[in-house]
């Protein structure tokens, strides 16, 4: 191989070593990253993110004291920050809570909707800008058209602090199973609401002098714009469905305003406790104690710790949960490990040609002292395997060919100190033909072991 081509791989070589560390820099930062954020102050970490439930202020458009008001009434809050695909893991019963995406869903977030109600699991959906409307899709294929608006709903005959954009709702009904959903509420007040246009039964509606306002201008356009009244609040229980694959369904909510849950909200009119009726019904009055929030599709922002969380999880999760890649999926782990994880060094060869003595150093100090820079410690046992050899053949006047015949010593002589476990599996381990992945530590440890029971053979004198 001529000198330009060893010069050409070894400098591909170097690139690529280059490119690695850099790779391993940029994940050894993103690994760091939602750590760094959990000594962050929560105002730091959550602050401006609308509809989280770590956001606590308490003027703001965080979900805290909702969270707070559930873990009061026994339940356990957990966050979700990957895939809704993960959901079709889960070993329990449990509410899903889907406020103020901001995000889209794929198709794999759909699916996984879809299956975790008809396998029992309840959601709340409440949206305003239709983020969710393409996880309410699937359901035409049973008869139900539903979606999240367009438009802005003003109400003129009951705003709240005369103000239409915030209306007031005063206008409730029922359906069979969901009667306590409005049970000591009066009235609720929306914040910038849609409407919930689809077949399912409308529970709570605007007055008739509601419209939807498309263009922003604040005023009804007769051509293009429609007159209420609209559906702020649908609800089903698709186990009460005649069909086969809804038996064991379980139960939904919408609501067309993710601001009635916001801590600025929350308290006004009769919102917290339509709140909780919310949480009951969906839970089956208390049966089921685990309500997952939906986190990875709110807007956090790039640096902080969710944001990276959920990115990287939603990722790994599309690669193991996707049906054309997840078989693929421990092929490419494994090419990723193999080409980019560092390998182990290989103990290089030694060559005793390529010794060379120095002005008053012996030939055998030279050996050892190359023995140590090239880390050939399996060469250094066999040069003592031949010297505790002839060491013994002078002792016991016979040779020796194997260390396992001198087994029988061990009970014949007192050994003192000596353990007899580590003697015997010293005689086993020199009886190997190779000694190459030998370390410092264990040619040390066979080293003391063999010196101690060569002396102890000669009586007390030192070798």
């Amino acid at each position: 191989m001529s000198d330009r081509i060893k010069k050409k791989r070894r400098k591909k070589k170097k690139k690529d070593s280059k490119y690695k560390y850099l790779v391993f820099i940029l994940l050894f930062l993103l690994a760091w990253i939602p750590l760094i954020s959990l000594f962050m102050s929560p105002e730091f970490s959550f602050a401006g993110v609308e509809f989280s439930i770590y956001n606590n202020a308490e003027d703001g458009t965080g979900l805290s004291i909702f969270r707070s008001d559930l873990e009061e009434m026994g339940y356990t809050v957990k966050p979700l920050y990957s895939s809704l695909s993960t959901l079709n893991k889960l070993n329990e019963s449990a509410v899903l809570m889907i406020i103020g995406p901001s995000k889209p869903y794929d198709i794999l977030d759909t699916l996984a909707l879809v299956n975790f109600i008809i396998n029992g699991g309840n959601v709340l959906i409440a949206d305003d800008f239709g983020s969710a409307n393409t996880l309410l899709a699937p359901f035409s294929f049973a008869g139900f058209t539903i979606q999240f608006g367009p438009g802005v709903v003003l109400d003129l005959d009951s705003p709240y602090n005369e103000n239409p954009y915030l209306p007031r709702i005063t206008r409730f009904a029922s359906i069979p199973g969901a009667e306590s959903l409005f049970e000591g509420v009066s009235s609720i007040v929306l914040n910038y609401a849609t409407f919930i246009n689809g077949t399912l039964p409308p529970l709570a509606v605007t007055s008739p002098y509601s419209w939807a306002d498309l263009n922003n201008n604040s005023y009804p356009d007769l051509e293009n714009e429609t007159a209420g009244p609209f559906t702020v609040v649908s609800a089903i229980d698709f186990s009460m469905i005649p069909f086969e694959m809804f038996e064991n369904a379980g139960r939904l909510v919408l609501i067309s305003d993710p601001s009635l849950f916001i801590n600025y909200m929350i308290n006004i009119a009769d919102n917290r406790i339509f709140a909780k009726n919310i949480v009951k019904w969906l839970s089956h009055d208390g049966e089921i104690k685990t309500i997952i929030f939906d986190e990875g599709h709110l807007s956090y922002p790039p640096w902080s710790g969710p944001f990276v969380f959920s990115t990287i999880m939603r990722n790994i999760t599309f690669l193991s949960s996707n049906w054309l890649l997840a078989p693929m999926f421990p092929f490419f782990a494994l090419y990723i490990a193999k080409r980019w994880l560092p390998k182990p060094k290989k103990e290089k060869k030694f060559e005793l040609k390529a010794i060379y003595r120095r002005r008053g150093a012996t030939e055998f100090s030279e050996l050892m002292k190359r023995i140590k820079e090239t880390g050939s410690y399996g060469f250094a046992l066999k040069i003592l395997k031949q010297k505790w050899k002839h060491d013994l053949h002078e002792i016991l006047h016979k040779p020796i060919t194997k260390f396992e015949l001198l087994l029988p010593l061990i009970d014949q002589y007192d050994l003192k100190d000596l353990n007899k476990k580590s003697l015997r599996n010293v005689f086993r381990y020199l009886d190997k033909e190779k000694f190459e992945k030998i370390t410092k530590s264990e040619l040390s440890q066979i080293f003391f072991v063999m010196d101690s029971f060569i002396t102890l053979l000669r009586g007390g004198k030192h070798v």
